[in-house]
């Protein structure tokens, strides 16, 4: 296989799909595989070795998977024994650590932080400058704004690590701290700068530091069109499954009336 770019290594047992571009400097390590039509920017590197490989001579590289239609920018790092799926979009400068899977059409902003052994959803919206902790499972079509950190460590420093669980359709704004362990139901609101300390139920909306219950997101003052905004897929579309056909309709077809 050739590539009209310069300096870019390729690893053995590589795998790489139809109308694959590489850029320039990267380096795409043993046994990774790049889906058809997908975009790896300059200086990536994909399939980062674990730190065994740097000091164990028995060191075995685990699959790393990358979906079809990925675009994924300059500088970016994915560890071995990750997996993504298709229609993947990413910022610059980020890093994926081992053991993290990702859904399809996700999308994960410059200078994210995702930390390894965590499982997102998808549809997952991560912007920019967000850190998630190990052991971390954010469900489908959640979105995170950016300096949002996701800890797993409750009494740090220890070896007990579990990272908060966020169910579907929840959004995380900015500048907030979620706790390590706490879950939050589907479709919750938490507020910028907010520090949740423990789980929240569906539709709540919480804020403050600590974080406190507010109300029904469902109740709050906030109108789009002249109807509550909340639950927000009835009034945000861009690049979700139901951007054709509205929410409601699609909501139904899936049988969930």
């Amino acid at each position: 296989m050739k590539f009209n770019n310069k300096n870019i290594y390729i690893g053995q047992n590589v795998k790489i799909g139809k109308n694959v571009k590489i850029g320039d400097n990267s380096v795409i390590y043993d046994n990774v595989t790049i889906g058809d039509n997908s975009i790896i920017g300059n200086n990536s590197i994909i399939g980062e070795p674990l730190q065994e490989y740097y000091y164990s001579k028995n060191y075995n590289q685990p699959i790393t998977l990358i979906g079809e239609n990925a675009l994924i920018r300059s500088n970016a790092i994915i560890y071995a024994g990750s997996e993504i799926g298709s229609n993947f979009n990413t910022g610059h400068f980020i890093t994926i650590r081992e053991n993290t899977t990702i859904g399809n059409n996700c999308i994960i902003g410059t200078k994210c932080d995702i930390q390894g052994y965590t499982t997102i959803g998808n549809y997952v919206r991560l912007h920019s400058f967000v850190v998630i902790g190990q052991y971390s499972n954010i469900s489908n079509y959640v979105q995170i704004f950016p300096f949002v950190v996701l800890t797993n460590d409750s009494k740090p420093p220890s070896n007990e690590l579990l990272g908060p669980q966020l169910d579907e359709y929840t959004v995380i704004a900015s500048s907030t701290v979620l706790l390590a362990g706490i879950k939050l139901g589907k479709h919750c609101l938490v507020g910028a700068n907010s520090v949740v300390n423990k789980d929240y139920d569906d539709y709540s909306f919480i804020n403050g530091n600590p974080a406190k219950y507010v109300c029904d997101v469902r109740k709050l003052p906030f109108f789009t069109n002249g109807k509550r905004h909340y639950p927000w897929p009835y009034n945000y579309k861009k690049g979700m499954p139901w951007e054709e056909e509205g929410y409601g309709k699609w909501e139904k077809s899936l049988g969930n009336d």
